[in-house]
Parts: C-alpha cells; structure tokens; sequence
C-alpha cells in the first residue's frame, strides 16, 4: 500500500495515496468569517473552491500550523468532495506492507489516537502514524463535507 507522509509538530504522519489528489506548496488560504477552528478558509485549486483544515488544530497540537518553506496543502477527495489539509511539511511517498503495520495497544486515547488505523516502524524508534480516513472524515472539522 502506498502512503503520502507529512508532518505536524514533528511528528510524521500518512495517509493514504488513493485519497490524495494532488499537493501544493501554494499557501494562499483567504480566511472565511466565522468559520469552525479547524477550518483556515479556503483557496482556489484549478477553478473550485476547496476548504482548508489545520491539522495542528483537529489534532489539538498547537493553534496553528507554523507555516514555512516545506509546509503545504494537501488536497483530499472525500466521500466526492474535494478538501485541502494545511500540514507543517509534506514528506514522501512509502511503500508499507500490510504485514508492517501495527495497532496501538494500551495507550492513552486522546484525539490523534482515535484518528489512526496504525503505525508504521519507519527506523529506529522512529514511527509514522497511519490516519483512518473513515475516522477522520467523521471528525468535527471534515463533517460538512459528509451532507
């Protein structure tokens, strides 16, 4: 299986590559009055409007993501729509074997644990969470997109 990597608060995360639509290092978020604390705002990708989440916020690790040379916006298709996700830094592209996937065991369960299908021993004492994209596409921030 093929995973797209990113990060937040330097911690790596991945999701899968068949929801990814494409990757801009284009940060041009216009803000939307009122909007949900997960959601920046939105931007405009190839003539539609996409919303943009913070995935510092949803994740509760900070109030923003700090925006710098490696950030980006990930572009996600869910449930036939389109939305983009701010991360600190986009990664790359991994091949992991279903076999090199772990599940968490007796760990506390705070939000970014309620969100993953796993974890992936990337090198030594180094992982990289594996996002449910079910999960996630049900959580606060990414509601709207589901009615």
């Amino acid at each position: 299986m093929k995973f797209l990597t990113f990060k937040i608060a330097a911690k790596t995360f991945a999701l899968p590559i068949e929801v990814v639509s494409e990757v801009t290092g284009d940060i041009n978020i216009n803000p939307i009055p009122n909007a949900t604390h997960d959601i920046l705002g939105i931007m405009n990708i190839k003539g539609k409007i996409v919303s943009v989440i913070d995935m510092a916020r949803v994740f509760e690790m900070s109030n923003v993501v700090p925006i710098n040379l490696k950030s980006g916006v990930i572009i996600l298709k869910i449930a036939e729509e389109m939305v983009g996700i701010l991360v600190e830094e986009i990664g790359d592209v991994i091949n992991i074997k279903e076999a090199e996937i772990s599940p968490l065991k007796n760990v506390d369960h705070d939000l970014v644990h309620e969100l993953m299908s796993g974890v992936y021993k990337s090198g030594y004492n180094s992982f990289i969470v594996l996002l449910d994209m079910k999960k996630l596409s049900e959580h606060k921030g990414f509601r709207h997109l589901n009615g």
